[in-house]
Order: C-alpha cells, then sequence, then structure tokens
C-alpha cells in the first residue's frame, strides 16, 4: 500500500505544479497585455500560490520532498481507519447562470488520496454503473448522451419528455442514504468506506481569512466538489433511481444531475416523474419546481397535455426534425465574445489609460490582438483559418472551443445568425472606441464595415505577417461535423479531467 500511495503524492504534486505554473503564466501574460496596452508598469508576478500560506500540506514542492514520510503515515491512519483529511477551503466561483458553484480545495496529501480512493472504486465499480449514466467517466461523455436522445426523437411525431430540475444537488445529499447505496450495491473495502465518510464529513473553511483564523465547520449533507472521489459518489447516488429507470420502457440519458426522459406513453412518462419524486424524497436532493418541465408532449401540434416542439438538454435545443444551440447557450457564446471584445477595444480607452503607441504603422494592434482571441476561442487554440477550412486528416487536432462543445447541432442556422451578430458587436465596437481614443489626438483611426471586418483586409502592414480573417462560427460548425463524422463523438471532449 506504501508504494501505491507514494505514487499518488507524486502524480499529485505534479499535477499542482503544473496547475501553479499556468496560473503563473496566466499572469504573467495579463501583466504584459495590460504594460503594452496602457504604457503603466504593472506589479512582478510571484510564482508561489497563495493557498500555500495555509500550510506545508497545500505546497506540492514540500509534499514532494516528503513524499516518503507521508506515505509512511498514511498506510498506518488507513490500515488504523483513522485517516482524517485536512481540512479544505471553500470558495465560490461563478457559473454560467450567474449563480456561484462553492468548490473545495484539498491539501495536496488529501487530492492525492481522494484520486487513489477514485481510481480503485472505479475500476471495480464501472460495470456496475448504468449505461445512461454519462458524467465523470472515460468512456462516455455529453455528447454521447445528447447523440442516444437526438436518435430517440428522430422523426416521431409524439414523444412524451420528463424534464426534472434539481436544486443544489451535490450540496443536499444525504449522507445515510448515500452510504446504504454504497453499502447495498458496491464493492467497497472497509478502508475506502472510512475514507469515503471522512471525506463526507470533514471540516472546511469559507474563505481564507476564516482557514488561517481556524474557524472551521463539518459537513453535515452533500458531496464536497472539488474532491477527486466525488465524481464516483456523484453517479453512485443515482444508482437506485437509474436502474428504476432502467426497468421502464422508456429512454433516458443523466449527466450529473441533469435527466431527461422520453417515453412512447403518458403512463411510463408519468411513472419515471413519480420514481424522480420518490428519489429525491429518499436523497433529501429538492426538485427545483420553478424550473422543472415536468411532463410535456414533444410534437409540432397541440397534443391533450402541455405540448412543445423542442426540449433543452445540455445546451442542445432538440426536437423531431433538428439539433439546434438552445438558447442559453447562444446567451454564453455571445456573453463570452462580448467581454474580449469589450476588454480588447473598449475598457482602457473608457478609463483613460491607452497606450497611444497601440497605434502605429497605421494599424490598430489591439484589434490584432482581439481578431486572434476571438478565433482562438471560436476554433480552438490550435487551429488554423485553413485547418478549419481543409480536409480532416489523421494528426488534425480535436477542438477546444466555444462550437466544439456541441458537435451535433444538424443546422447553420443558429451559427449564422452568431456570425451575423458578432460582426455587427465588433464593428458597433470600433465606432465606441475611434470617439474614445479622439481625445488622445491619434489620427488615422478607421471603422471597417462588416465586409472588410470579416475579409481582414483593414490590415495593411505588410513587414508584419497577421491573419486578420474574422473568425467564423458557421466555418467552426462545419469542422466540428466533419471531425464528428469522421472520428465519432471520443474526437471531442468530455470536460472530465478530474480536480
Amino acid at each position: 500500500m506504501k508504494d501505491l500511495i507514494e505514487k499518488a503524492l507524486l502524480a499529485q504534486c505534479r499535477k499542482s505544479v503544473d496547475a501553479a505554473n499556468l496560473a503563473c503564466y496566466v499572469r504573467q501574460k495579463k501583466r504584459q497585455e495590460y504594460q503594452k496596452v496602457t504604457g503603466i508598469a504593472a506589479k512582478t508576478v510571484s510564482g508561489r500560490m497563495a493557498i500555500w500560506d495555509l500550510g506545508n500540506q497545500f505546497n506540492p514542492y514540500f509534499v514532494k520532498r516528503h513524499a516518503d514520510t507521508y506515505s509512511r503515515r498514511l498506510e498506518k491512519v488507513i490500515t488504523a481507519n483513522s485517516y482524517e483529511p485536512q481540512p479544505c477551503l471553500n470558495i465560490e466561483i461563478p457559473k454560467d447562470s450567474g449563480k456561484k458553484r462553492t468548490i473545495s480545495q484539498y491539501t495536496v496529501v488529501d487530492a492525492a488520496l481522494s484520486c487513489w480512493v477514485y481510481e480503485s472504486l472505479l475500476k471495480k465499480n464501472l460495470a456496475k454503473l448504468s449505461k445512461f449514466a454519462f458524467a465523470f467517466r472515460r468512456d462516455l461523455n455529453s455528447t454521447d448522451a445528447v447523440e442516444m436522445i437526438a436518435k430517440r426523437i428522430r422523426g416521431k411525431a409524439r414523444t412524451f419528455c420528463v424534464e426534472i430540475d434539481f436544486k443544489n444537488c451535490f450540496d443536499a445529499i444525504d449522507h445515510k442514504y448515500l452510504m446504504q447505496v454504497l453499502d447495498f450495491n458496491f464493492n467497497i473495502s472497509p478502508q475506502e468506506r472510512h475514507m469515503i465518510t471522512a471525506f463526507l464529513k470533514g471540516r472546511y473553511a469559507r474563505g481564507k481569512e476564516h482557514y488561517e483564523k481556524g474557524t472551521f465547520k463539518p459537513r453535515h449533507s452533500g458531496i464536497p466538489q472539488g474532491s477527486t472521489v466525488s465524481l464516483f459518489l456523484a453517479n453512485a447516488v443515482f444508482y437506485e433511481l437509474d436502474k428504476a429507470l432502467e426497468n421502464l420502457n422508456v429512454t433516458f440519458a443523466r449527466y450529473a444531475d441533469d435527466i431527461l426522459v422520453l417515453s412512447d406513453t403518458y403512463d411510463a412518462a408519468n411513472s419515471a416523474a413519480q420514481f424522480i419524486a420518490d428519489f429525491s424524497s429518499k436523497s433529501g436532493i429538492p426538485i427545483n419546481f420553478g424550473k422543472s418541465g415536468g411532463i410535456s408532449l414533444i410534437s409540432p401540434i397541440s397534443g391533450e397535455i402541455k405540448t412543445k416542439p423542442h426540449f433543452d438538454f445540455l445546451g442542445y435545443q432538440i426536437s423531431a426534425n433538428e439539433v439546434r444551440l438552445s438558447s442559453r447557450r447562444k446567451h454564453t457564446i455571445k456573453k463570452t465574445i462580448s467581454e474580449i471584445i469589450n476588454r480588447r477595444l473598449l475598457l482602457h480607452p473608457r478609463k483613460g489609460d491607452l497606450n497611444k503607441k497601440r497605434f502605429y504603422g497605421g494599424t490598430d494592434w489591439d484589434l490584432v490582438v482581439c481578431v486572434n482571441e476571438l478565433r482562438r476561442r471560436i476554433y480552438g487554440r490550435s487551429l488554423t483559418e485553413e485547418d478549419v477550412i481543409g480536409e480532416i486528416k489523421h494528426g488534425t487536432a480535436s477542438p477546444r472551443s466555444l462550437v466544439s462543445a456541441h458537435p451535433l447541432v444538424n443546422t447553420n442556422k443558429d451559427y449564422v445568425e452568431l456570425d451575423g451578430w458578432l460582426q455587427g458587436c465588433l464593428r458597433r465596437a470600433l465606432i465606441q472606441r475611434a470617439a474614445l481614443v479622439k481625445k488622445l489626438k491619434v489620427k488615422g483611426i478607421v471603422t471597417p464595415d462588416r465586409r472588410i471586418l470579416t475579409t481582414g483586409t483593414w490590415y495593411k502592414n505588410k513587414e508584419i505577417s497577421q491573419d486578420t480573417r474574422l473568425p467564423s462560427l458557421t466555418r467552426a460548425w462545419s469542422y466540428a461535423r466533419r471531425l464528428l463524422e469522421k472520428r465519432g463523438s471520443k474526437a471531442f471532449e468530455s470536460g472530465y479531467e478530474g480536480y
């Protein structure tokens, strides 16, 4: 056991060091960009993470130097069923919906043990998980889930749909219910059971200030988001519901706490809704009735109950004839693009600290940077315009972009609309930018029309080569479709990388 624990510790140290180096690189890039755009010297970036000040076990370099000592000590406490994780630091990060998600940051030592237990549990119990549970797995992903649902409803004149939304799912899970599900249905050793319980009931502090003061609270419900073992527990807690739905004559997909059920009959749909309600009562996870769609009839014509032409699932809008982007996903794409344009073109002119040197050689270099960043976000970091319009080859990169997350969209309508919106948004921003920089007495500022923005012919500098063609979401979508056809859903990232 000692050697396995030490291996897990060293792996987690490498992961933590890589994360720290990436964070330092991002901060350094932002510092350099700030100095270029404003001409103002910025503070020096430190390579040390603030969380390391909370204790040696948060510092991967310290843990690596003492990995042998830690692994010997951990072997003893695990064998004796006396392991307890150090208190974790809870931080809040924003969600696309505008709300916040609480993430628990564990020490390097505890994160390593959490990952070690997760790998052990998954290896022994993967076959027990439902084939309709698509989250937090290496063999399945969200694209697989939507592909199955879209195929099930394709061409159907009538389909009953059950949409139930849970409220604060992973914060509300009843520990007693979860442990009963694990005990009766999964292969778990006494040591693993003790460690799961220790993570579930472990103490936490809300924010760095409370941690430094030693103001810790025990967790009485829910699973800690930020602990890798929670990825297994998040699927395990739904085990009984998954099995109940499998025994019905329905099609369903579950991605974490997002559940969608399709049925040819109202009775089966009603039974599925009742199973979900019963699960909510037993597990302690409340249903958000304000956001739950309940039972609907998916049909182009009115029916005997609430009828609608489509439903939303995992960022898609799905009907019998089309798979499109959901309104919420389109809003997220627009928000991301708007933030890039605002930060690159309008932020510093509004603040009055724009560096005049950003306009030289007859070029607005902030616009060049803006177009390049838009390309990275729309196509993916490693893809060029030629890659996107070219043939899919063996070594062609799988994209990670605003578009690649939804390759199953089977019509270009939404992306054509978004391209038009992007051109207009950029054009309006440039008009505002021109008005703002007039105070700097900069001459030669141009505001290209849509056609010139799209072709990139506004860029006249022959000494420095730049691709200033405006990226297209429609072309990115076409590339994703061709990649899906050639390589299947596994060509696209599932979003799962562990904690």
